[in-house]
């Protein structure tokens, strides 16, 4: 899952060196209607089917269930596909009027979509039949796939944004081959009307609560490619493809946390440890959000090129968003009380925050206002879901020393914005950012939001 997450981070230092802002703003575009598009044409019907199959064990009915399921995506994605490729000549110039061969880049992009779609419901069926290793292969495949067909068709052979189009379409057509291949016995020529139905009363309610939380991360492309342009989006990509190392970070505490805390919420002592896992979690994202910060430019020039510099003080944004969009694995309530409606609720009003600050702000202050407004959106959905969790499963959080180390975090990052003017030297400026994140650390230390059982254990492997 982790690699899943993180290629679209490896990828960028090639794409931001063979595409302009404008072109990666197009290529962002793409990425995030395939994910918007495979969840209203697939229905989420992968989900359906991982409860199906919890419920039969006999291998026909399983075959039944995988193979409805599957061929409801295909036509669903091939009809839209179809579409797309009809509509392509009418789109093209009023989508990518800026952009050369927009209308080979509408084909590209759609036949990109529609073979997305297939290969999430294909990846999914390993997870599905526990065949967790298969499942990480099929990723690696993708990724590398993608990565030598991008160097081949971009550095190589010169075709740009098309070139990048064609290695994603290469890679995903060969990841699902991959999967048909490995999944032969799974699947088959069969499709029952009887069982879709029922998938789909399963799986077509989860569809609101997924596009509230599509709309709140992804309404600020759509804004700015609105009421800005493609470059900025671009600009924009760059910034929110590299605070997603945030996520990467939070994903490992997710998989590890959530079934620990669902199998002993009960016990006396769960709430309290939870709270103090919490805690040294929140002293390390501080950290990791001034230090992200503070070498935000080195960051962009490693990761792209310096026609994307904007992108670097939007990390400072980006990353805290990420974090609060994620961190809700430390607020069990919902989950453990079952009342998953309120998690509607909560994605729906974060969307409506997304949708109303992006169009309020982004006219007039640009990325920054899309930043702006993705912070305000994880902002609302963070403190909901903590209000709703907290009254149906209390955990004593240590709030008085999390918002002093805020405090603290913001209060350097203000001094160092002021004081890096004058360190113009790099190694000057090297010394001063350390001994910011120090002295950070140090006040962490100082107030307890880091326990002193973990400076113990610190001590200790050092010796």
């Amino acid at each position: 899952m982790v690699v899943a997450k993180g290629m679209s981070v490896f990828l960028l230092p090639i794409y931001t060196r063979v595409l302009a802002p404008n072109e990666y703003g197009v290529f962002d575009l793409i990425i995030v209607c395939s994910a918007f598009l495979n969840l209203a044409f697939g229905l989420e019907i992968y989900q359906a089917v991982a409860r199906r199959l919890a419920e039969v064990s006999d291998p026909p009915a399983i075959r039944v269930v995988s193979s409805t399921a599957f061929w409801f995506v295909v036509a669903s994605n091939a009809t839209f596909v179809m579409s797309a490729l009809i509509l392509a000549p009418m789109l093209a110039p009023l989508v990518l009027n800026n952009v050369s061969a927009p209308h080979e880049i509408i084909i590209l992009g759609a036949l990109f979509i529609g073979l997305n779609g297939i290969y999430v419901v294909l990846l999914n069926q390993f997870r599905w039949e526990l065949r967790g290793v298969e499942y990480t292969v099929v990723i690696f495949v993708y990724a590398c796939v993608s990565i030598l067909l991008a160097l081949l068709l971009t550095f190589g052979l010169k075709f740009g944004l098309i070139g990048v189009l064609l290695a994603q379409v290469g890679a995903v057509a060969t990841a699902s081959l991959l999967c048909i291949w490995r999944l032969r016995f799974s699947y088959g020529f069969i499709f029952e009307v009887s069982h879709l139905k029922e998938m789909l009363r399963f799986s077509a309610p989860l569809v609101p609560a997924s596009l509230a939380v599509f709309i709140s991360l992804f309404a600020n492309r759509f804004a700015l490619a609105q009421f800005s342009s493609l470059e900025q989006v671009g600009i924009f990509a760059v910034a929110s493809r590299l605070s997603m190392m945030a996520a990467l970070l939070v994903s490992g505490v997710q998989a590890a946390l959530t079934p620990l805390v669902y199998k002993y919420h009960e016990k006396p002592e769960t709430a309290g440890q939870l709270s103090d896992i919490f805690s040294l979690f929140a002293a390390g994202a501080l950290l990791f959000c001034v230090a992200v910060w503070l070498f935000s430019h080195e960051i962009i020039l490693v990761f792209s090129t310096a026609q994307y510099s904007q992108a670097a003080p939007l990390i400072a944004l980006l990353v805290p968003s990420v974090l609060l969009s994620q961190i809700y694995v430390f607020a069990p309530g919902i989950g453990i009380a079952k009342k998953t409606i309120w998690q509607l609720w909560i994605s729906i009003t974060a969307a409506l925050v997304s949708v109303l600050a992006n169009v309020l702000l982004v006219p007039f202050l640009g990325i920054w206002g899309a930043a702006l407004a993705t912070f305000m959106s994880s902002l609302v959905f963070w403190v909901f879901w903590v209000r709703v969790s907290q009254g149906l499963y209390h955990v004593p959080y240590a709030w008085g020393k999390i918002c002093l180390g805020i405090f603290a975090a913001f209060v350097l990052v203000l001094i160092s914005v002021y004081f890096m003017t004058f360190l113009t030297h790099p190694i000057a400026g090297l010394v001063f950012r350390i001994l910011v994140l120090a002295s950070l650390m140090a006040f962490l230390f100082f107030i307890g939001l880091i326990p002193n059982k973990v400076i113990g254990k610190l001590g200790r492997a050092v010796r």
